[in-house]
């Protein structure tokens, strides 16, 4: 038994259309420099805390260029029963939550999202 762990130095969520169990799984409708947003992934995740990295819009499979920069402030990696209820599913899921600060919007994605 091992502990499968991916270590991101980009933060990838899907589009604000997008149809997930939680919101924080996607990207604002509005990205507005130095605001604060929750995020939430699946499985267990590390990323660089304080550091600027790339804010990415993904279907899953694939990404898209970066849209604008963000820093993780914090996060945590939990069992969370509630995200399983809201997909169905009956197990424990492992997920990442965590709080990022928007600290710059490219100006394509302020024509795209």
């Amino acid at each position: 038994m091992g502990l499968q762990v991916e270590f991101n130095s980009e933060l990838a969520l899907r589009a604000p259309e997008a149809q997930t169990p939680s919101e924080h799984e996607r990207i604002p409708k509005e990205l507005i420099r130095s605001t604060r947003h929750q995020f939430v992934k699946s499985g267990h995740r590390v990323f660089p805390l304080g550091k600027s990295i790339d804010l990415l819009v993904t279907d899953g499979t694939t990404r898209s260029k970066p849209i604008g920069r963000v820093r993780i402030v914090e996060y945590s990696v939990t069992s969370d029963r509630t995200y399983l209820s809201a997909i169905g599913r009956k197990s424990d899921k492992v997920v990442t939550r965590g709080l990022y600060v928007i600290e710059e919007v490219y100006h394509e994605a302020r024509r795209t999202l």
